[in-house]
């Protein structure tokens, strides 16, 4: 059984290229350097004409539930703190998705 360790962040505009930066060359990089994560899908939340910030959900593909426990006991506090470096301008939950079936 697979699933989908979510993480959905709302970026201000006034931190947005930074922040992006930082996901795709840092963030991304060292979540997949744990090796419990297959591949990370990076997707934009649409939303109606709001430019004072974006949403954006980066899902991490977990073959195993062991895979997602081992993880969020060994690196996930670690990690995920460094979003702080945005302090309120980027405001973050996590959830988990478990994938019942595919088409």
């Amino acid at each position: 059984m697979m699933f989908i360790y979510n993480i959905t962040m709302q970026v201000e505009a006034s931190v947005h290229q930074d922040w992006y930066n930082w996901v795709n060359t840092s963030f991304i990089p060292e979540m997949l350097s744990t090796k419990k994560f297959t591949k990370a899908v990076l997707s934009e939340v649409l939303q109606d004409e709001n430019q004072d910030s974006f949403t954006y959900s980066v899902q991490f593909f977990v073959p195993t539930e062991t895979h997602l426990e081992a993880y969020k006991q060994a690196y996930a506090s670690k990690i995920e703190a460094k979003i702080s470096l945005f302090k309120t301008r980027v405001v973050s939950f996590s959830s988990t998705l478990k994938i019942i079936d595919q088409h």
